[in-house]
């Protein structure tokens, strides 16, 4: 079973300590988490991101390579001397 920690009684608790009143060191504690879930919120939108960009670039590669095959083979086919 995984133990959950919650981090806003700890930092509640230090802004306390460090002579904040407790509705302010609530307030403080709170737009911290809030921080912190936009910043984590941040990084998982790049990777998303980064994934889409990456799997469009593994399916465009192929295609690339059929089209360049198919233009070599259409300009060899132009080349051959017709009689």
């Amino acid at each position: 079973m995984t133990k959950r920690i919650s981090i806003l009684p700890a930092v509640l608790w230090c802004m306390v300590a460090g002579g904040a009143a407790l509705h302010t060191a609530q307030q403080r504690a709170l737009q911290i988490l809030d921080q912190t879930v936009q910043a984590q919120a941040a990084i998982m939108a790049f990777g998303d991101a980064f994934l889409v960009v990456g799997l469009a670039y593994m399916v465009a590669m192929p295609l690339l390579i059929l089209f360049k095959t198919r233009a070599i083979a259409k300009k060899q086919v132009d080349t051959i001397p017709m009689e």
